[in-house]
């Protein structure tokens, strides 16, 4: 199991629930911003982290010195996964309003 697999399901789970709801349907706006954010956004963050602790660990290797261009790396990608996790909670919250509502 890994994040990447289990951000598909819930992008494909929250699809379902608004294909079964009659009545309690989810904006179509919201679920493309979650949508969004799981398969594009996530992973690509997810790359950069990958990319940045590959090269932490090359340099480390080789040089026995840490890259600073690969801590940043390393640091971009773990700030901007921080930041859209924050807003899939807000967006979560959200349709979690609107299904109370309903």
């Amino acid at each position: 199991m890994t994040i990447e697999t289990e951000l598909k399901k819930i992008s494909k789970s929250l699809s379902l629930i608004n294909d079964s709801q009659t009545f309690n349907k989810i904006s179509s706006t919201n679920l493309e911003n979650i949508d969004d954010i799981l398969n594009n956004y996530l992973p690509l963050h997810l790359k950069w982290i990958e990319k940045g602790n590959s090269w932490i660990i090359e340099s480390l290797s080789e040089n026995h010195q840490l890259d600073r261009q690969a801590f940043s790396q390393l640091l971009v990608g773990v700030r901007n996964l921080y930041l859209d996790l924050e807003e899939l909670n807000d967006l979560f919250i959200e349709v979690s309003k609107e299904l109370d509502d309903n």
